[in-house]
């Protein structure tokens, strides 16, 4: 009965069937009854989910069609349990996940960039570049989102299913975390699989490194799922910084993966008028901030995942008595956070603003328009030494979170700026800043680990990965009279810059008759 409905998937093919579609099915097929002992009924039901995933779209409708096949394929009896995720890790993993690449990597490459989200929408990490490409380039993009964390593990895998079919013939995949999925696919040469990874800089440790650390996974779990082995480059901001990502990733230093050429995020600071515009969006989420400076307190989580918190030891009190004439305080906890520590009611939209969700600015943003960074063990420093601006580390937990976590450089000898273990520490700084602050500290730390960022990291890995096809530039002149050259438009134009322009000159008014 299952040959019957193996021969209309082969056959579903068409013109683009192969003898290497009917070999790696029935490999596939021989796979699951040896290791799971699949049944006629879980095979047929396993064909029509390939079928499924490889001539429809991944709509609603066609999803929960997905997931019901494969929560009876594998019988699931708990979506909880231990054990029956585990065999759901397997089976997708290392069967169902491959097996799709496989059947589409039988077909020629195309063009298409793909950029794939684990959780949901266009990530910080991949903004600045997708806009770039759509702009410039004339290569088609889509932008995969997998709701990991938000939908349920057979849901979330499903997602990756149809990602998978469609990575088997994109030209370039561009990731900027983790994960295992790619662990058993045999990567075509003529794709290249991009990391972009969302931080700049690592200062606790990570991936690798933590093996062995409570809480965080094991060497056997690695080993079975590994999470680093696909990847054709890593971009990263310095040649100071290659030694990190290799010991966190396992990835050898010959194999000339790591490529210190900048972080794509990073450019957009450099970008004409981008710091404009984030005063601007600035202004219209938090008015207030026009007579204030800013300081932004952005500390990584505590604990680990699925269980991540935000830190709570800032007495948003204390500073807003001793700072509030001069600054408000704008807090950005880490995105993977389920619960954010609350602002006091007295101080909340008044001096302290939590914009870690739903305000509208992201992290690049925040760093762009703050006079003052507070962080910890977060990679928000390397980031933040690019503006040289006074940055500080909150580290009251720092001997407990170098036992617990692990750190890759001595904090004493490398920070750019003080390491303060109390909020009165932090406040007497801040107040005393024209004594303590040292532009040289941050101007070497930059130099030492920002280097590659100078808002050529996207032209250069472009060039790296051959993808130089850019779009015609427009013809000048040829824009009608409602367009840019008509002299109305002009005159806006210049009125929108005079008006900006004088606001900043005002700002900067305001704050040295304040000093």
């Amino acid at each position: 009965m299952y040959e019957e409905k193996i021969k209309v998937f082969l056959e579903s093919f068409g013109e683009r069937l192969t003898e290497n579609h009917a070999q790696r099915i029935d490999k596939f097929r021989n796979d699951l009854c040896q290791e799971y002992s699949f049944d006629d009924t879980q095979v047929l039901d396993t064909m029509e989910l390939l079928y499924l995933v490889f001539h429809e779209e991944n709509t609603p409708e066609n999803a929960e069609v997905a997931v019901n096949l494969l929560d009876r394929i594998l019988k699931m009896e708990s979506k909880d349990g231990k054990e029956e995720n585990l065999r759901l890790d397997r089976f997708c993993i290392k069967h169902l996940l491959p097996v799709i690449y496989d059947l589409g990597a039988y077909q020629p490459v195309t063009n298409m960039l793909l950029f794939m989200q684990p959780r949901r929408g266009l990530n910080e990490s991949f903004r600045y570049l997708y806009k770039k490409l759509k702009k410039e380039y004339t290569y088609p993009l889509a932008l995969y989102e997998l709701h990991r964390g938000e939908v349920t593990r057979l849901e979330y895998y499903m997602n990756a299913a149809w990602f998978i079919r469609d990575m088997a013939t994109a030209r370039a995949v561009f990731v900027h975390e983790s994960n295992n999925l790619m662990g058993y696919l045999e990567i075509r040469p003529e794709t290249k699989i991009v990391q972009l990874w969302h931080g700049c800089g690592v200062f606790k440790h990570i991936g690798l490194s933590t093996i062995g650390k409570k809480g965080f996974k094991s060497m056997a779990r690695y080993e079975e799922f590994p999470e680093y082995n696909k990847y054709s480059v890593v971009t990263i901001a310095s040649p100071e910084l290659p030694w990190v990502f290799e010991e966190f990733m396992g990835i050898s230093k010959d194999s000339g993966v790591i490529q210190p050429i900048g972080v794509c995020r990073t450019d957009e600071i450099f970008d004409n008028g981008y710091v404009e515009k984030c005063y601007q969006k600035l202004y219209k989420a938090i008015p207030a901030a026009q007579d204030k400076k800013i300081i932004l307190y952005a500390p990584t989580y505590r604990g680990v995942d699925p269980h991540r918190v935000s830190p709570d030891a800032l007495d948003i009190a204390a500073f807003a008595k001793e700072l509030g004439d001069d600054y408000i305080l704008i807090i950005k906890h880490h995105q993977t956070v389920q619960n954010v520590s609350e602002i006091p009611e007295p101080y909340r939209d008044t001096f302290a603003y939590d914009m870690t969700r739903g305000r509208g600015m992201n992290i690049n943003e925040l760093m762009t328009i703050a006079d003052i960074c507070i962080t910890d063990y977060s990679s928000v420093a390397f980031e933040f030494s690019v503006f040289e601006r006074p940055l500080l580390f909150f580290v009251y937990d720092l001997d407990e979170y170098i036992d617990n976590r692990g750190l890759y450089y001595d904090f004493n000898e490398i920070t750019p700026g003080p390491l303060c273990r109390t909020n009165e520490e932090m406040i007497r700084y801040i107040k005393d800043l024209k004594q303590g602050f040292d532009k040289t500290v941050i101007t070497n730390f930059k130099n030492r680990f920002m280097c590659s960022c100078d808002g050529h990291a996207c032209e250069r890995l472009l060039e790296l990965l051959g993808l130089v096809d850019k779009k015609p530039l427009k013809p000048k002149g040829k824009e009608s009279a409602d367009q840019k050259n008509s002299i109305l438009a002009r005159c806006k134009r210049y009125c929108r810059y005079m008006i900006n322009y004088c606001k900043r000159i005002l700002r900067v008014v305001r704050r040295w008759v304040k000093r």
